[in-house]
């Protein structure tokens, strides 16, 4: 995959996952119904065999019900089919004692045809029931004009019936349509709860995972100072600048956490490549990996030196440090695109993103954090950070998988 993929924030992605428990719902219904038939047509088949006539279709019936179980347990996804297959079975096995031919209006088996209609109104699918009802009514029908005219007692069960059929079909629309009305309610209810309950995650992620750099680069300088009994002023000014980061991280986070857009100023490119290479110096230098800038110099942006540099870019480059192979290189690269768009992409040596990294991406799920190329651990947060805040900015965020080797991740701007 060398084409550029879209990392979705959840604001994005779809919400499969809100109807995974209706599925698992219907799903259980439906195998309650095949446990029901198969204690049905057991029963049945138990009978035939003190009247004199085996009911084979019961039989068969009862066995397909039961396999049918085992299919809906084994391959849950194909739930539907299994249902459209049980309805087809149902079909077969009423349809059995139809006898086209009898001059008799009104057999005993006609009476079943409207638990078709039953069928697929206790799983919780329409179409089966739509499909139930109006093939039952075109056999009831089909009977009334083939034996027309019908005497009163004969016309009096038919209509019944029709008007049962009808009745079930109507009355399994107006539940379906009302359940359909209460899910869309939950699912819009659940979704504002979702976003509320996650974008405080992430605000609160945002400040815990976006300062631990910062406050391991004053650990560290802190520790080197103290144990050569003073400090010189490059050491003093590292403190000072990581300290003023870890400030306007939380400022920033304050501002989003009420809705508010983030102060923007003009940066220039050359001033946010040293801003990084400053506040990333001692994870470079401890890899021994080298970090150049290639491309246009001169582009600047109009935006939140905070959420862009530390938030967006320092969590790319984060991800490139832990992922790059001792003493290699990391290029930060801008370049102009359309309609007044800027791309500025940090790109590693190393393996590249996974395949299925890429597909949950693409998807918009989740996925798993790997370890580093030297055992550097990692939450998974520092993407999904990056994302929410490029949106907060206005921008995307994309990645690919470069043609030479190496991960491509690259925030897409506007310049104004």
């Amino acid at each position: 995959m060398n084409s550029w993929i879209r990392w979705k924030t959840i604001f994005e992605r779809e919400d499969s996952a809100d109807e995974s428990w209706l599925l698992a719902f219907r799903r259980k219904i439906f195998k309650i119904v095949l446990l029901v038939g198969i204690t049905f047509f057991s029963l049945i088949v138990i009978r035939s065999c003190f009247v004199g006539r085996f009911g084979y279709a019961d039989l068969g019936n009862m066995i397909f019900f039961a396999l049918l179980y085992f299919l809906v347990s084994w391959k849950p996804r194909f739930f539907r089919l299994w249902a459209w297959l049980g309805l087809l079975a149902l079909a077969i096995n009423t349809f059995d004692g139809m006898d086209i031919c009898s001059e008799r209006v009104v057999i005993n088996s006609y009476i079943l045809y409207p638990l078709l209609v039953l069928y697929g109104a206790l799983i919780g699918d329409i179409w089966i029931a739509m499909t139930a009802m109006t093939g039952t009514t075109a056999i009831y029908l089909y009977i009334w004009e083939k034996h027309a005219p019908l005497n009163a007692e004969d016309l009096l069960t038919i209509t019944n019936l029709i008007v049962i059929v009808l009745a079930s079909g109507i009355a399994a629309l107006a539940v379906w349509v009302q359940h359909k009305r209460l899910l869309d309610k939950l699912r819009k209810q659940s979704r504002e709860l979702k976003y509320e309950l996650d974008s405080n995650m992430r605000l609160h992620t945002l400040v815990f995972h976006d300062i631990i750099n910062p406050l391991s680069v004053i650990t560290t300088t802190a520790e080197l100072t103290k144990t050569k009994g003073s400090g010189n002023q490059n050491e003093l000014v590292i403190i000072h600048n990581m300290t003023r980061r870890i400030i306007n991280t939380i400022d920033a986070a304050r501002r989003m956490e009420l809705g508010g857009i983030p102060e923007t100023e003009n940066i220039s490119m050359i001033d946010l490549f040293n801003e990084l290479k400053s506040a990333f110096g001692m994870k470079i230098d401890q890899k021994k990996l080298n970090l150049v800038f290639e491309g246009d110099k001169n582009i600047n942006i109009i935006t939140n030196r905070s959420l862009l540099c530390d938030s967006v870019l320092g969590n790319f480059l984060s991800n490139a440090v832990k992922f790059s192979e001792r003493a290699s290189t990391i290029k930060i690269t801008a370049s102009r695109e359309q309609n007044n768009m800027v791309r500025i992409s940090i790109i590693d040596s190393g393996n590249g993103f996974p395949i299925k990294l890429l597909q949950c991406v693409e998807q918009g799920k989740t996925y798993k954090s790997a370890d580093g190329t030297e055992g550097e651990k990692g939450h998974a947060y520092g993407m999904m950070i990056a994302a929410t805040c490029l949106r907060k900015l206005g921008g995307i965020l994309e990645v690919r998988n470069m043609p030479e080797g190496g991960a491509c991740v690259s925030a897409l701007l506007s310049q104004e």
